[in-house]
Order: C-alpha cells, then sequence, then structure tokens
C-alpha cells in the first residue's frame, strides 16, 4: 500500500487516497514510531516510547484545533500542516515553558520529537519540504544550567521523600544510581545479579537497547529488601524474575507520571521553588560524582552516555563552581 515501484517506502499516493485525514495521519506516525530505520537507535524503549507519543499526539491535538491554546489557527491534517501551524505551536511550548509548566528540557524535548517527525516526513514523501526549520528548540546549554540542585537542596528533597517508604527507595535509585526514569520503571528483580565478592549488580537496558552494569549502594540495596520483603515480594536474587524491581501500592509496574509528580510535590514541600523532575537526579549524581573525584569515564559509563562531551557539560560546570574570582588575587590591595 506504502510502497512505489516496489522500491521504497512512500506516502505520496496514500496521502492522495479519498480517506479520512486522521487515518493517513496515523498511519504515517505508526511507521515513524514503528518502522523507523533511519533513527540512530532503531527501536524505542517503553519510556522512550511513551514520550513520543505523548509529544506527538499533543501535537495534532493542537493542529486538530482539540486545544484552546491553537484559538485562531485554522485547524488541518498533519499532512496539511505548515508554517502558520509550527510557529503557533513554537508560540504555546514557549508560553507552557515561561508559565513553568514545562521545564526547559520538557520543552527542548517535545520540540526535539516534533522535529524529527518533520524530517522523516519529507523522506517519505509524506511532507514535499522540510518543515523542521519553523520549529526551534531551547539551547542545551541553559537546560543544564538550570537543571543543577546544590547539596542542600537535594537534602530538603530527599528528606521529604523519607516520609514514605516507596518515595524514600524511588528517591534512592535515582540519585544513588543515576537512572533516567524509564530505567526504573522497567526494572525487573531478574536484573539484578550477585558479583563474586557479595556485591550486588544491576543491569539496565537504556536508550537505543544499550546495556550496561551498575553497581548497587548498600543503602539503596537494603532499603530496597526491607521494602520487598514488607510486601511479600521475592528478596532472593535468582528467583521470580519476571517481577517488577520496584511495585506501586497495588503491585503493579510503576508508573513514570506517577513519580514525576511525587518528586514534583516532595521538591514544592521542601521549598524548592524550581519545577523538579526525576532528572535533576541523575545530573545531581552526575555533578556530585564528578565533584567527589569520580573519573569522568567511569561518570560517563554509569550514566550511559554515548558521547563524552555530554559528560563533559557536568564537569565544566564544577570547573566554574571551583574557579577563584578576580578579587582572590587582590586580598593584599584591597584590605
Amino acid at each position: 500500500m506504502f510502497l512505489e515501484d516496489g522500491k521504497y517506502l512512500s506516502f505520496a499516493k496514500l496521502k492522495s487516497q479519498d480517506q479520512d485525514p486522521a487515518l493517513t495521519d496515523l498511519s504515517f506516525i505508526f511507521f515513524f514510531l514503528f518502522k523507523n530505520t533511519v533513527r540512530k537507535s532503531e527501536v524505542l524503549t517503553g519510556g522512550s516510547l511513551n514520550i513520543y507519543k505523548q509529544a506527538i499526539f499533543e501535537f495534532l491535538d493542537f493542529i486538530y484545533g482539540r486545544s484552546h491554546s491553537a484559538a485562531g489557527l485554522p485547524p488541518c491534517s498533519l499532512a496539511e500542516v505548515g508554517f502558520i501551524q509550527l510557529e503557533g505551536y513554537q508560540k504555546f511550548i514557549k508560553g507552557k515553558m515561561d508559565a513553568s509548566e514545562y521545564a526547559p528540557a520538557t520543552a527542548r524535548r517535545k520540540i526535539t520529537i516534533i522535529r524529527a517527525l518533520l524530517r522523516y516526513g519529507v523522506e517519505f514523501q509524506f511532507f514535499d519540504r522540510d518543515l523542521s526549520v519553523y520549529l526551534r528548540p531551547p539551547k542545551l546549554r541553559m537546560i543544564r544550567q538550570e537543571r543543577k540542585l546544590i547539596k542542600k537542596e537535594m537534602a530538603l528533597i530527599l528528606e521529604e521523600l523519607r516520609k514514605k517508604p516507596i518515595n524514600r527507595l524511588i528517591g534512592a535509585f535515582l540519585l544513588m544510581m543515576g537512572l533516567r526514569i524509564s530505567e526504573l520503571c522497567f526494572a525487573k528483580w531478574g536484573d539484578l545479579y550477585e558479583g563474586n565478592n557479595g556485591q550486588i549488580f544491576m543491569k539496565v537496558i537504556g536508550k537505543g537497547n544499550k546495556e550496561r552494569h551498575l553497581r548497587i549502594d548498600p543503602t539503596a540495596f537494603q532499603l530496597l529488601l526491607r521494602y520487598r520483603s514488607e510486601r511479600g515480594e521475592c528478596i532472593i536474587i535468582g528467583k521470580e524474575l519476571d517481577q517488577w524491581l520496584i511495585t506501586n501500592s497495588k503491585r503493579n509496574q510503576l508508573n513514570d507520571r506517577v513519580v514525576r509528580k511525587m518528586i514534583e510535590r516532595a521538591a514544592v514541600r521542601a521549598g524548592i521553588s524550581r519545577q523538579i523532575s526525576p532528572h535533576w537526579f541523575r545530573h545531581s549524581a552526575a555533578s556530585y560524582s564528578l565533584l567527589g573525584g569520580a573519573n569522568i569515564i567511569k561518570v560517563k559509563d554509569w550514566l550511559g552516555h554515548a558521547d563524552i562531551r555530554t559528560t563533559q557539560i557536568y564537569l565544566h560546570d564544577i570547573e566554574r563552581e571551583n574557579d577563584t574570582g578576580p578579587g582572590e588575587y587582590m586580598k593584599d590591595i584591597f584590605v
């Protein structure tokens, strides 16, 4: 249905058929999400897939006119989208960010996903030109700086998390292991294994299904054993491999949205005015490790960064913190 001349995938003929435009849009989105071999990591993991779907369907709601934020813009299908809709969407995302409804990183992620969708559409003739140039994501450098938590702030948030065992456990794994929220939500008891010297390790499946192995901090592991034991869940490594590592009150898989809300509320109760997300714990894990003298290559491997330049961003911030000001060299003059 989507092949022309039996050679390559194209949506040109599909668009010309007399069918519901929404169905055409959904067909294209399906191929983008599940058949996109152009993407560097060919398979989207569960957490990443949810993020992509959420961003794309929010964009569809906007251009279809379902969002009140799109008032005044002519509704259209994805195949008909143009500069007017994209300019409006850019303002919509910026408004969310200015109102602190979206963190800068969230805004960047949403725009980046839609840009990728638009570029993909050009390659397979869903769009006749590259519309991604009309969307501009916030700069990465600005985001890294805004996501910084000093140790005093982190201590206040952790104090709030200690009030509930599950919140304390989630906070421990996010901070002490630098996990992404999707990595924690999809972790299973069977991902844990014992080393030769009694250490406990965890296999983590990260972005692009890349695998890494992390040693679990003894404190975090004891919190995990206590939590699972009190709930009657398996605490013997090597058994009940398919159980979720951390379950919610109904013994179901952790929901990333629920975890995000929990972290946000804890930060508010701790008196932190900025909008904090679980990913701030990961940034903090990187910063605190480097500040404590950890080797940057090890930190890169712990976090699962594909490029060491990503890890170096944290190192540059720490070097700036440790740098002296000009006044340090003039104390003998200014008395």
